[in-house]
């Protein structure tokens, strides 16, 4: 959901498709939010690295992998998982980390 204090990539990022981009993202969960605010910038750059954080909601793991995969990334997670404890559910153990080029 975009606020009206929001700002998205989209609207603050003039576009060179010669230019190499990378992302972090670790947003305490906002990450889907945020790539709603990317849709320009995924079609138009050719050369993107991104790292994101997959661990704030239970699905993000799955959720951002195929929001990426969509946005034709490929992606792969990190090999070690984080012991995910929000103090509201059981801990658990998430994928943490995925990685996502074109």
């Amino acid at each position: 959901v975009v606020s009206d204090t929001s700002v998205s990539i989209d609207n603050i990022i003039e576009i060179d498709e010669k230019e190499k981009y990378f992302f972090k993202f670790d947003i305490e969960g906002y990450e889907k939010q945020a790539f709603a605010g990317m849709k320009n910038f995924f079609a138009k750059v050719k050369n993107l690295k991104m790292t994101v954080a997959t661990y704030h909601n239970l699905n993000d793991a799955n959720d951002i992998n195929k929001i990426l995969s969509n946005e034709r990334l490929k992606c792969h997670f990190s090999e070690s998982y984080l012991l995910f404890n929000n103090g509201n559910e059981i801990p658990n153990f998430r994928k943490a980390i995925i990685r996502a080029e074109k």
